[in-house]
């Protein structure tokens, strides 16, 4: 049985004000959000995306000075290129790669270039194009298979799928779904899962085949309300080691995906709210997730050998009491969860950090 675990210390870290790119858009002012992260073992930092209207959307965050270091994305970008969604993935070349996404709307789609893939290489610390999918539109998500040299994606504002050749620099395979979701994940035999049609059924590339099967059933429409029309209810997906993917529907109920068989369980719902943006495996065999919205954000646990959840900690800082409106992606690095807030309308958002206790 894993030890009990809670939220110790909770630290927000706050870009430093020359590195905010703050815009204007439908409902305000906006600041720096904190959309994707990834943690580098051979750089020991974080990577961080996030949302530029300056076209500044990387950076690096540094744990053991606590700075955040701009990776002047801008000058690589274009003007259209305004955030990293859900798309930061480590190569096996010890390389980030990752893809952009837009803010315009569709009043400026015969403008924009397209979406790209992208790699930063921290040796020589240059960025390179590594293609673009499906141009006008861009990309919300990507997921990377090392071993098969592939990357899966969706674009927006059309809904379509893309399966990327990193050897053959080519999109090899690509389908107008008709739904989003907002992070998709990869079997252990290499298929890629995301939902279809407006019942939002499952569907499975599978990249033998270079195919997809679809299925005729699917996941139950969230609680809630769609962030934009088409994407519930999938707010995150993990695949755990075990085999099973875990789904987190925007209703912050959970289901476990057979990838097998593609039967779905349903597992719980551990925070009566809305949003589960992002689930993370640990070392220790817990799935963390982060969920709720609003100034009421809690960090969860699902212990799969009791089958049960824990509510580990309310995400507040530890001095000034200051909540996090709306958390997008959550990481675990040894004893450390971190965790990246977006859309808050009153000041830029931040990057939590929660110490854990056992």
């Amino acid at each position: 049985m894993v030890e009990p675990v809670h939220i110790g210390r909770v630290t927000i870290h706050e870009m430093p004000d020359h590195m905010h790119a703050s815009g204007h858009v439908a409902g305000g002012q906006i600041g720096t959000a904190f959309t994707c992260l990834l943690w580098h073992p051979g750089l020991e930092k974080l990577i961080c995306g996030s949302t530029s209207f300056a076209g500044d959307l990387l950076h690096t965050f540094d744990p053991a000075t606590g700075e955040f270091e701009c990776l002047d994305y801008g000058r690589f970008g274009e003007p259209y290129e305004m955030k990293i969604h859900r798309a930061l993935e480590l190569g096996g070349d010890g390389c980030v790669y990752g893809a952009s996404s837009c803010l315009h709307d569709v009043n400026k789609r015969h403008l924009a270039p397209g979406g790209r893939i992208f790699r930063w290489d921290p040796r020589t610390r240059e960025f390179s194009h590594v293609g673009m999918p499906c141009p006008p539109d861009y990309i919300q998500t990507i997921s990377l298979d090392w071993s098969r040299r592939m990357i899966y994606g969706m674009t927006y504002p059309v809904f379509n799928f893309f399966a990327w050749s990193l050897d053959e620099r080519a999109l090899v395979h690509s389908h107008f779904m008709e739904s989003i979701w907002h992070v998709g994940a990869i079997d252990e035999d290499g298929g890629y899962w995301g939902t279809w049609g407006t019942d939002r059924n499952l569907f499975r590339y599978d990249p033998v085949e270079n195919s997809c099967e679809f299925f005729n059933h699917g996941l139950p429409p969230a609680l809630g309300s769609a962030l934009y029309h088409g994407t519930w209810p999938v707010d995150s997906m993990v695949a755990a080691r075990e085999g099973l993917i875990y789904i987190g529907l925007l209703s912050c109920e959970i289901y476990a995906l057979d990838p097998a068989t593609a039967e779905l369980a349903y597992v719980g719902r551990p925070l009566p709210s809305e949003r589960c943006p992002s689930l993370a495996e640990g070392d220790d065999g817990l799935i963390y997730g982060v969920g709720g919205n609003n100034n009421d954000v809690r960090v969860f646990t699902y212990d799969r050998q009791t089958n049960s959840f824990d509510i580990i900690g309310i995400l507040r800082d530890s001095i000034y009491n200051e909540p996090c409106f709306r958390p997008h992606d959550i990481v675990k690095v040894g004893e450390t969860l971190y965790i990246g807030e977006t859309d808050n309308p009153a000041r830029a958002g931040n990057l939590w950090e929660c110490t854990l206790e056992r």
